[in-house]
């Protein structure tokens, strides 16, 4: 059987996009190209993944797979029988996206800035990599790679993201708008000329300017959150205003010269920033599940604390520039400070549960230095579970955790056993100030254990938008999850689908005369997601970053 529907496809992605402010604005007449596909088209809440982090989502939305299964869990991962934490820039996800199954059948895509793609891999079609690539001059940042000097003949250097964190950081407002509106209006323009120079079954982008207005903006939106300043809100919040104006206009004047059925999403939401993450080292040392060294204050703590110091100066003051910075030039020193800031001096010998961005059970036969065996593990997990639900926010009296998973209860695949144990899901309503509790006769007050200077932060709910001939028009359906978009992509732009995908086909979106005449078609497709080692810097880069290290009197 062939699927006869084909449909060229524009798919814009707004990292980050909220709906509740989208559907707010759009009330009030700022969003008018957004109100418009709200009548004519479908569109609701999308649910993100497990963590709703855009490391993600990201692979999750274009490969249809859970991250069980595509292996990205977080922009870090730890290195297997190490306590070493790694860059995820050059580990290759799992899975295989939407425009290379539409490659193998016959469609040429355009993939513009989409989050987790560095490096490109060629298919039928032309790619620019994400911000998470080094350089415009780097390895494996187009494909082909001569598209790379195109790109900064006709459209300018690359403009990877936007550094408004540095800005804002630096109480600069208006620079961090400014800074957002360049890199909006660049990857505008990079888009606009791409579409005129070729055409494509399948057109997709993706902004981040979004995402950043909802980290750093976000206390000027919401009038409850705790360092809502009025008088700041009524001189900056309209930033916020403009780059959703400015997101509205784009997707009307690329849908226009594109035509087509157009799907505008996004990887997660935005909202309050619960800021549980940084107290959890505090639990858990507190509550005696984790042991620093005797004497951190001594040579390893005193060293750990400065180049966490450092590095946590130099992320705020330089933002995503100093990341693509060190991954150009020093991976190993990257990850050399991401272990030293997190887990530098951890008493691995005492340490039952360690924690770098969830916690992790120190497991006999799993870490290297494990103390926790098999049969003790169970307790340990439902020990950390009370712990965590019973902590409260000291500010608001508050219950701080909303949900503990079980890694096994929210991800399948072969990727699983890579997960941190437990996710945490904190309380989406609070912004934490620190987290109290009663623990064997004592009270505990945790403390933060970094900065994390986002006043907004991903929520479990991102944003759809489609619209086209085909679609039911002002049908709002907020049923649909992130994994469910790659198999629309295939069917709409008339492939077949793959029957391995953790997405369904959401139907419901189609018009029923089109969804008869057009039944979806599948075709089986062996389970190619096998646990692998990651790709990780050559021998030759750990030589270097050591080197580096031992020049500047640090080893």
């Amino acid at each position: 059987m062939i699927n006869t529907l084909k449909q060229k496809l524009l798919i814009l992605g707004l990292d980050g996009a909220s709906l509740a402010l989208m559907e707010k604005w759009a009330g009030e007449g700022k969003l008018p190209y957004f109100s418009r596909l709200m009548k004519e088209g479908a569109w609701g809440l999308l649910k993100s993944t497990p963590s709703f982090g855009s490391a993600s989502a990201w692979p999750s939305f274009y490969t249809g797979l859970n991250p069980g299964r595509h292996g990205m869990f977080d922009f870090f991962f730890k290195e297997k029988n190490s306590y070493t934490m790694q860059w995820m820039t050059k580990r290759y996800y799992q899975g295989e996206p939407f425009w290379k199954t539409a490659s193998q059948q016959g469609l040429k895509s355009a993939i513009v800035n989409m989050p987790v793609t560095y490096p490109v891999d060629p298919f039928n079609g032309i790619q620019v990599a994400c911000w998470m690539t080094p350089s415009d001059k780097a390895k494996g940042f187009t494909h082909p790679a001569k598209l790379a000097g195109e790109i900064r003949q006709k459209v300018g250097r690359h403009i990877f993201a936007p550094s408004a964190k540095a800005e804002i950081n630096q109480g600069d407002y208006l620079g961090a708008g400014k800074s957002l509106r360049n890199s909006f209006e660049y990857k505008q323009r990079l888009c606009e000329y791409l579409l005129k120079k070729d055409d494509y079954d399948i057109f997709a982008h993706t902004w981040i300017a979004t995402d950043q207005v909802g980290h750093y903006f976000w206390h000027l939106l919401d009038e409850t959150h705790p360092h809502y300043d009025a008088k700041l809100a009524e001189k900056y919040a309209g930033i916020a205003l403009e780059i959703y104006q400015m997101c509205d206009h784009a997707v009307e004047k690329l849908h226009k010269m594109r035509g087509g059925t157009l799907i505008v999403m996004s990887d997660h939401g935005t909202g309050v920033n619960p800021l549980g993450e940084p107290h959890l080292k505090s639990l858990l040392k507190e509550t005696g599940l984790m042991t620093m060294r005797s004497g951190e204050s001594g040579k390893a703590g005193i060293f750990s604390q400065t180049v966490s110091k450092v590095f946590e100066t130099m992320q705020g003051l330089l933002g995503r520039p100093i990341k693509r910075f060190l991954i150009a030039n020093f991976p190993g020193l990257l990850n050399f400070a991401l272990t030293r800031q997190n887990l530098s001096d951890v008493d691995w010998s005492k340490t039952q549960v360690y924690t770098f961005i969830e916690p992790t059970v120190n497991l006999q036969g799993r870490e290297p230095e494990g103390i926790i065996s098999l049969d003790q593990q169970e307790a340990v997990l439902r020990q950390v579970e009370e712990i965590l639900y019973s902590a409260r926010d000291s500010r608001t009296g508050q219950k701080a955790v909303e949900k503990v998973y079980r890694k096994e209860e929210v991800y399948h695949g072969a990727f699983t056993p890579d997960a941190p144990d437990l996710l945490v899901i904190w309380n989406q309503n609070i912004s934490i100030e620190s987290l109290e509790l009663e623990y064997q006769g004592r009270k505990i007050r945790t403390s933060s254990h970094y900065i994390d200077h986002r006043t907004g932060n991903h929520k479990p709910y991102g944003i759809y938008f489609i619209a086209g001939e085909e679609i039911k028009p002002g049908l709002r359906d907020d049923s649909l999850e992130i994994i469910d978009i790659c198999p629309l992509i295939l069917h709409l732009s008339g492939c077949k689908i793959p029957d391995d995908l953790d997405g369904r086909l959401p139907g419901q979106l189609l018009k029923d005369d089109i969804l008869k005449a057009h039944p979806p078609v599948y075709f089986h497709r062996d389970d190619s997601t096998k646990s692998v080692e990651a790709p990780y810097e050559s021998e030759e880069d750990k030589a270097a970053a050591k080197k580096r290290l031992q020049d500047l009197g640090y080893l």
